[in-house]
């Protein structure tokens, strides 16, 4: 059922339902709004001729609108893409630079481990060759 349909069927129906004595409730009249706007009004002296190329002349401007509304949303496209790549790429070399650091960490931490295998190494041998003050503490 249309909204039209049903506006005209509660104006007619509901005068007939009311309770005597009662207010009479009246549907307000129903007005359809265009669905597209009305084509400009020619001048009764233009030619076909005129015509044609005055629509013409409407569809052309109205198509390099829509190229330039085209052209400028495709401009804010490769604008994010390429923030977006620059935002990747920095991304990218924030994590090489952690990685680099966490590396240059770890390789420190083995080297100082290593260090103080071999110092241990060392004060074990020496205690097995008689160095007491190299033997640990009991």
């Amino acid at each position: 059922m249309t909204i039209r349909f049903a506006a005209m069927l509660l104006a007619v129906a509901l005068p007939s339902l009311a309770v005597a004595g009662a207010e009479t409730i009246r549907a307000a009249p129903v007005t359809a709004a265009p669905l597209a706007p009305a084509a400009p009004a020619t001048p009764e002296s233009e030619t076909p001729d005129e015509t044609t190329a005055r629509l013409n002349a409407t569809i052309q401007t109205k198509a390099a609108a829509a190229e330039a509304r085209d052209r400028a949303r495709d401009a804010a496209y490769a604008a994010d893409v390429a923030a977006y790549e620059a935002r990747k790429k920095a991304q990218a070399a924030e994590q090489d630079r952690l990685e680099a650091e966490y590396q240059a960490r770890a390789a420190a931490e083995d080297a100082a481990y290593a260090q103080e295998i071999a110092a241990w190494k060392a004060r074990v041998k020496a205690c097995k060759a008689g160095d007491k003050t190299q033997c640990a503490q009991k």
